[in-house]
């Protein structure tokens, strides 16, 4: 009978026989794991509860989460020793009655040791997470342009592209305190609270300390986070009023404005400068670039310059040397490097083009700077030049 037992180890074998099946069929791996996923926790709700049961769907899931989002499974390692660490300070800090704990160490500890596993011999992520860490924490001259650049930009123009961000996260607090309140504070609502706090100061961290760490990602991660707090924080304010409409209209009101805020920031809106014409960047790359990039690489053998974004193409590039230029490029002084190819695509030379330290704008026509220094024009399609100084 106890082979018959629903238990954790069924979930095992569920998993491997329908891996199995869909290899059979040559599915894609991305679709592969979004039906495991659907699988194992329609299997969870159909068992019921069964501790063991969801316990191995957890673990099953998250292994998933490590296999097929990085910076997503780094999101969920935090969040679970944020998780277990609100646990404790929640029993510390107000003495109520020990609930049972959801999220233990020994759950954040295996999590995080599969994930760096995997990242150190399978997926090699480890070594670009090092590199991102490297390059977030390097303090050069040029954080000291980028920074002059920042200042330079209207006070309007800055006010729009971080108001939405602000009131999201200054409403949300109100909401924090109101999930620490006596009449509505639990367990649960302390730990999710404390977590996403947890995010929000990676989110900010870079501001603080003008130190980064995969910034952009961690907006996005505190604001799916802190929906809760900000939807009580709305509630709460509308709640200041007895008539039925005026509730409606201003809730109304407050969710479309901000909204309004949110999309139309240069984070959100990648594809229209009108509001933001000094901070707003495009990061798609359009067909003419991405075939000017194949052809520097047919025509050249040796070393390529380019912009630290316009390299992204270029990662599967092994066999090949590239200079990171971003430096050189706001300094315009090219003239100690010699028989290198410069990409130069117009889009940074006539808007602000993305960083690894935020978007940037040259002060100087580039083309003129690199034929000022006997560089001659060898590829150009319109949308990218290329550039050699023997």
């Amino acid at each position: 009978m106890h082979l018959l037992a629903v238990s954790g180890l069924h979930i095992g074998y569920l998993v491997m026989f329908f891996l199995l099946f869909f290899k059979v069929f040559q599915i894609k791996h991305t679709v592969i794991y979004l039906l495991l996923i659907g699988i194992i926790i329609f299997y969870m709700i159909f068992i019921g509860d069964s501790p063991s049961v969801k316990r191995a769907s957890i673990m099953f899931l998250m292994g998933i989460l490590i296999l097929t989002h990085t910076v997503t499974a780094m999101c969920l390692s935090i969040l679970l020793f944020a998780f277990w660490a609100g646990s404790k300070a929640y029993t510390q800090l107000f003495h109520e009655e020990k609930t049972s704990q959801s999220i233990t160490l020994t759950i954040s500890i295996l999590f995080s040791t599969g994930m760096f596993a995997y990242w150190t011999y399978a997926s090699g992520h480890i070594t670009t997470l090092a590199n991102l860490i490297k390059w977030g924490f390097s303090k050069s001259f040029f954080s000291e342009f980028y920074y002059l650049y920042i200042s330079g930009i209207s006070f309007r123009e800055q006010l729009f592209s971080y108001l939405g961000i602000f009131l999201y996260f200054s409403l949300s607090f109100i909401g924090c305190f109101y999930i620490m309140s006596n009449g509505f504070r639990n367990s649960h609502r302390f730990t999710i609270m404390i977590g996403s706090i947890v995010i929000l100061i990676f989110t900010f961290f870079s501001v603080i300390t003008e130190y980064y760490i995969i910034q952009t990602r961690w907006y996005y991660f505190s604001q799916i986070l802190l929906a809760i707090p900000l939807s009580l924080s709305i509630l709460l304010l509308n709640g200041i009023f007895k008539n039925n409409f005026i509730k409606g209209f201003l809730m109304s009101m407050s969710i479309f404005s901000l909204s309004f805020l949110l999309i139309m920031s240069p984070a959100a809106n990648i594809d229209n400068r009108f509001l933001s014409p000094n901070s707003g960047v495009r990061y798609a790359f359009t067909e003419s670039e991405l075939k000017a990039m194949d052809t520097i690489l047919e025509i050249w053998n040796g070393m390529i310059g380019c912009d630290g974004y316009a390299r992204v193409p270029y990662k599967f590039q092994l066999n090949r040397e590239f200079a990171r230029i971003d430096d050189l490029l706001y300094a315009g002084d090219f003239s100690d490097l010699q028989s290198v190819l410069f990409l130069v695509r117009e889009e940074i030379v006539n808007h602000p083009y993305p960083t690894y330290k935020g978007p940037l704008r040259l002060k100087h026509d580039l083309n003129v700077a690199l034929d000022n220094q006997k560089f001659s024009l060898i590829y150009d399609c319109g949308s990218a030049s290329g550039y050699l100084r023997p």
